[in-house]
């Protein structure tokens, strides 16, 4: 699997003369090893379940589902880490931007509505190719879960021959000076696409951005220390309100009995 995540997909990045290859080598059947490419936008920008069905029509996919609540409160500091909304501190800056119409269309909303999703790729997909896990699983239950994903990829590997790792891939940043730091970063070594990406400026601006992560998560971290704001509970009643009916469609129907800590 790619580090990174692909947008193949995605608006103009999706080009079917220059992935084709690439996507029948995803879809290809082994017996002890499976390509892939992981996005987690895909699940609910509603353009891609008819331009992969289009493409790899047998493909196998994977859907690790957290609590929206959860994911949309990492994702407001990732979005302000980037540069794409104000800097502003979370129960002020969420209920300012639920204000504003074209912010529903965008993905820091939008990729909470998992039904939504999932249903799109239901009208294209069998329901054997489509597998619906839980994070908490996924943390809690590593070994349960790896044998639900190898019998459902029709892997043949020893389970004791699987290391899992304990490392921590993805760190948010809740310090707003340092999230204001990155801000200014973005200016000088990144240049944003038509459709709101982050692509760097030239090879030497990447290397500038890998210096300043590491000064960052080396040393700023340690005198600017992130402390994870609660939500008031204005604004979490106002997310629950939003996504309750699209859990509650989830778990009628596709038959999920997530246990999502903000809809219980």
């Amino acid at each position: 699997m790619p580090r990174g995540e692909q947008r193949w997909f995605e608006g103009k990045n999706y080009d079917p003369s220059k992935i084709k290859n690439k996507v029948n080598l995803i879809a290809e059947k082994k017996a002890t090893k499976k390509l892939g490419i992981k996005r987690p936008n895909m699940l609910c920008d509603p353009v891609v379940p008819e331009r992969l069905k289009l493409l790899s029509p047998k493909i196998k996919m994977i859907a690790v589902l957290r609590d929206p609540i959860e994911r949309l409160y990492s994702a407001y500091f990732w979005h302000i880490r980037n540069g794409f909304i104000p800097n502003l501190e979370i129960n002020d800056g969420l209920l300012k931007l639920m204000e504003r119409s074209e912010f529903w269309k965008s993905s820091l909303f939008r990729d909470g509505f998992y039904y939504a999703g999932l249903n799109a790729f239901s009208r294209h997909f069998p329901s054997d190719q489509l597998l619906i896990l839980e994070q908490l699983d996924v943390i809690q239950k590593p070994i349960e879960t790896a044998r639900k994903v190898f019998e459902f990829l029709d892997l043949q590997l020893n389970i004791a021959d699987v290391y899992f790792s304990n490392t921590k891939r993805n760190s948010s940043c809740y310090n707003h000076t340092r999230l204001g730091l990155y801000q200014l970063r973005n200016k000088y070594i990144f240049k944003y696409s038509a459709e709101g990406y982050l692509k760097p400026r030239s090879p030497f601006a990447m290397m500038c951005n890998s210096a300043f992560v590491s000064l960052d998560t080396r040393i700023l971290s340690r005198f600017l220390m992130d402390q994870q704001p609660a939500l008031e509970d204005r604004l979490s009643q106002s997310l629950v309100e939003l996504y309750s009916h699209d859990v509650e469609m989830l778990r009628t129907y596709f038959n999920v009995g997530f246990k999502f800590k903000n809809f219980t």
